[in-house]
């Protein structure tokens, strides 16, 4: 794959993206956020806030972004509402978890909705920070710092799972019967069911930071402009970015990778 720089309009550090259906959004350091309808034309809109934003999804109408004061909300990537605010609680991630978003944290940290704006706590048993879950059929995994995967039926009682890592766990994917979770240290980990895991280590490689699956392969980005590709989570093969700023995150919009990362770095490229 050939990748493209494109320019963001901000110096600032951008830490994940998503792909609306409509539009890219992608947040970063200072409040930063920035869309695009194509991929690489960008602006920079504001957010109201200006502490940093660590992750944003969306599902149909409704945006939601994370960071180090709280959760916002937005139905347009323009427009943002403040929806959860806790001193000294950062929000890391959030994603839509088929009946819910389930926001986690610092100090294990849990939250959910139902509709993006009210938001209840949730115990999720650790005080470890937590990075992300996914849902997929009947089970959520949740991943976090030192290791830390716990997986639930119902989303709210957790249940811790054996890894043979301790480095911090950054993004997590399912496709093929398989999860894929990537991690500091070039750590690779898969599983069939969430519970039995798997772990590699990717020689002369620096730290993941997220991963995603576009239909046929998986994408893994990361630090020093790490960008690889595998068709099954196993097999993965380095691609080259032409940068070397660190990559924090990526989306699919069904036609082209797009990649955010350090001093305001976008790249897009096409993929057959």
């Amino acid at each position: 794959m050939e990748w493209i720089a494109r320019p963001s309009g901000t110096k600032s550090a951008l830490y994940t993206v998503t792909w609306t259906g409509s539009q890219f959004i992608a947040v970063g350091s200072l409040g930063k956020t920035v869309t695009s309808t194509d991929g690489s034309q960008w602006t920079l809109r504001p957010s109201g806030v200006s502490n940093y934003l660590s992750c944003v999804t969306s599902h149909e109408d409704t945006l939601i972004a994370t960071g180090g004061d709280g959760i916002i909300t937005s139905s347009d990537g323009t427009n943002w509402t403040s929806t959860y605010s806790e001193p000294r609680t950062p929000v890391w991630g959030v994603s839509w978890a088929g009946d819910r978003y389930i926001a986690v944290g610092n100090k294990g940290v849990m939250l959910v909705s139902k509709n993006g704006m009210d938001w209840d706590p949730l115990k999720s048993g650790t005080l470890h920070g937590l990075s992300m879950v996914i849902k997929r059929d009947s089970q959520f995994v949740l991943i976090g710092r030192k290791g830390l995967i716990l997986t639930s039926t119902d989303g709210e009682t957790w249940n811790g799972q054996t890894t043979d890592t301790t480095e911090d766990l950054w993004g997590i994917a399912f496709a093929n019967n398989r999860y894929v979770v990537v991690a500091n240290g070039g750590t690779i980990l898969t599983s069939p069911d969430g519970e039995n895991w798997e772990t590699q280590i990717l020689p002369d490689v620096h730290h993941f930071r997220g991963v995603i699956w576009n239909g046929n392969i998986f994408l893994a980005v990361g630090w020093r402009g790490l960008i690889f590709t595998s068709p099954d989570g196993q097999t993965w093969t380095r691609e080259n970015s032409g940068i070397r700023k660190g990559l924090g995150g990526a989306c699919w919009d069904g036609s082209k990778f797009v990649a955010v990362g350090e001093g305001g770095t976008i790249v897009e490229s096409q993929c057959s």
